[in-house]
Parts: C-alpha cells; structure tokens; sequence
C-alpha cells in the first residue's frame, strides 16, 4: 500500500478494488459470453435432431415404397412367368396343328 506524506493510506486499496472489479466484469463477460456459446449450441442440436428425424422419417418412407416395387417387381416376374408359359404352350399346340394340317395335306394328295 502507498501512503502519502501525511501517512493516509490513499490509491492502494483503491487498485486493489479496481483489480478486483476489473476481474469480476472480465469474468462476468467470459460468462455470458459462455452463455450466448451455449444457447447457440443448444439451438443447432436441436435443429440438427430435428433435420436427423425428418431424414430418419423420409428412410421409412423410402424403405416401404422400396418394398412395394419389390413385391410388384415380384408379382410381375410371377406374371410373366405364366405368360411365358401360356405363350409356350400355344406354340407347342401350334405346332401340333400345323404338323395335322401338313398330315392331313398329304392324305388328301394321295
């Protein structure tokens, strides 16, 4: 502490204070600096939760209409396969008749 010359204690605690409440603002400040930090934090979580629900919902979306055209893709290759096998069967009886037709040609030329 300085004195002065008559010997009062003048300045040095009034440093000492001002050192404190210098600190005390300065922490004060780092505080709601710290605040501000979080809010903003904590705002973006919660937007990020909510675009990663929305991304979570639209995958279920995608996945049952995925399974949808899967099961049509099925029940059109189960289709096809009896047109497939309808088709081979007319030919076959197509075959059979003009082998007939032929027969029967041959039998009226003779």
């Amino acid at each position: 502490m300085t004195k002065d010359k008559n010997g009062q204690n003048r300045g040095g605690a009034r440093v000492q204070i001002n050192q404190y409440k210098k600190l005390r603002i300065e922490a004060f400040e780092m505080l709601e600096h710290l605040v501000k930090a979080n809010s903003i934090l904590v705002k973006n979580l919660e937007h990020n939760e909510d675009i990663k629900q929305r991304c979570y919902e639209q995958m279920d979306k995608d996945r049952k209409f995925i399974q949808e055209l899967q099961e049509e893709i099925a029940s059109l290759k189960h289709d096809w396969r009896m047109c497939d096998e309808v088709c081979d069967n007319k030919q076959f009886k197509i075959r059979e008749l003009e082998q007939e037709l032929e027969q029967l040609r041959k039998e009226r030329l003779n």
